[in-house]
């Protein structure tokens, strides 16, 4: 069989996958190359989404409490910024989400096989 496979009680290993036997109760295969489903990038991607949304909000209070300073009109929504720890506190949270998920999701698809 293709990369890795139990034969005889023996590990072999074929990493170009040129092998071309089949698997069976005497060449158990241990490792088989899968493609990895969309889903699984997901999370990852939502994450990245989520960070550059983040950076620009923060890039444009910032501009605006460096335009406040010189000119004397900063205000204090300025500092005290709730929406953006909210926004802070969304993304990390999906970046866990992501982190916790994406190999849950990835050990249900090699137990399903």
């Amino acid at each position: 069989p293709p990369y890795c496979y139990l034969e005889a009680g023996k590990l072999r290993i074929n990493m170009d996958g040129t092998n071309t036997g089949a698997c069976s109760e005497h060449q158990l295969c241990i490792c088989q190359f899968m493609e990895p489903d969309w889903y699984l990038f997901g999370p990852g991607g939502i994450v990245a989404f989520a960070s550059v949304v983040v950076l620009a909000y923060a890039y444009k209070k910032h501009l605006r409490r460096t335009r406040g300073m010189v000119d004397g009109r900063v205000a204090m929504s300025d500092f005290a910024d709730k929406s953006g720890a909210y926004m802070l506190a969304v993304t990390l949270t999906l970046g866990i989400a992501g982190l916790v998920g994406a190999p849950v999701l990835s050990s249900q698809r090699l137990q399903a096989m």
